[in-house]
């Protein structure tokens, strides 16, 4: 899972490269890119939202993973959550709207 966090910034350096030809573009007057509608900016932007989506994916997944050990801890308090519903099964007996 990390190592697509590790390749987040060899894509930030060659965006880095990308702005600089778009520069020199720019500045010989060249202004048509039969390759791409993209500016840096806009690939920069789509890069932040990436990296972020990627932490929130990691972040979930590594929550998921630690969820099974709190899940058999859960199983001891099944007794104790029993009895506390069967009190509530004896208030089923007698309806709010009668009272």
């Amino acid at each position: 899972m990390t190592h697509i966090q590790t390749r987040l910034p060899d894509l930030k350096v060659s965006l880095a490269e990308a702005g600089k030809a778009e520069a020199e573009c720019s500045s010989a007057n060249v202004e048509e890119n039969d390759y791409t509608v993209f500016t840096c900016q806009d690939l920069a932007f789509e890069l932040e939202l990436v990296s972020q989506s990627i932490a929130k994916k990691i972040a979930f997944i590594e929550n998921q993973v630690g969820t099974p050990a709190n899940r058999n801890s859960e199983v001891e308090f099944i007794p104790e959550s029993s009895d506390c519903l069967a009190q509530y099964d004896e208030f089923d007996a007698c309806p709010v709207g009668t009272v």
